[in-house]
């Protein structure tokens, strides 16, 4: 199995980095002080909306305090230590509010901030060169009948792609994020929902109540689809 590799960790700032920073750049008013380390921790302790209302209230009173942008950031994608270890996989440099912090960043936080973006793209593209070949093309088709019914898979191949919502996004909420995923093999997925005739194929019954053997089978709970 792949070993998992951490793309975030550039936001280990967050808890190390962040107070750093902090030091090498000059204090916000008092005022901001104060909500800064209310919103480091906040970050600390996963409470997401409250860290981004923090910072939002340090860029109140020090617009160009560039740690605040960078929280803001760890805030937007859900960032725990222990996430960033294990799972988080993200192109970091390319995100608005990076590019934000970077952008009031005095010269030795900016240094720090590319730093961490510079290990955080080797990584990813180690992780990408390991995918392995797929002996089958994106698309590919594969038939199966069952007992008369016909299933059709396409191939779905190994890679990565962002799933969620941007940070950009109009009207998204507070709480969504958006993280890479990375496949590390490829699979076969059905190319239709699973019709009513599919599912009498393999179960023997037709629990939905709108009948037609090539509509998608419904009134099925989680236990009925374990048997």
């Amino acid at each position: 199995m792949m070993k998992k590799l951490t793309s975030l960790t550039i936001c280990l700032v967050c808890l190390l980095a962040l107070p750093m920073a902090t030091a090498q750049t000059p204090d916000p008013p008092a005022a901001a002080k104060a909500a800064m380390d209310a919103g480091l921790q906040h970050l600390k302790d996963a409470r997401w909306q409250q860290a981004n209302q923090s910072f939002d209230l340090v860029l109140m009173f020090a617009q160009d305090y560039a740690p605040a942008h960078f929280g803001k950031l760890c805030a937007a994608l859900q960032v725990t230590e222990a996430t960033i270890r294990d799972d988080w996989k993200v192109a970091i440099a390319d995100h608005p509010l990076f590019k934000s912090a970077i952008g009031h960043a005095d010269p030795a936080y900016k240094r720090l901030l590319e730093g961490y973006a510079a290990k955080v793209n080797e990584r990813i593209a180690a992780e990408r060169a390991n995918i392995p070949a797929d002996a089958h093309k994106p698309g590919d088709s594969l038939e199966l009948t069952i007992n008369g019914i016909k299933y059709t898979f396409r191939r779905i191949p190994a890679g990565w792609f962002m799933m969620g919502s941007p940070a950009d996004e109009q009207n998204r909420n507070n709480n969504e994020s958006q993280r890479q995923v990375t496949l590390s093999k490829g699979f076969w997925m059905l190319e239709t929902e699973v019709t009513q005739g599919m599912w009498m194929s393999v179960m023997g019954n037709n629990p939905s109540s709108n009948k037609g053997l090539n509509l998608p089978v419904t009134d099925v709970s989680w236990n009925d689809c374990q048997e």
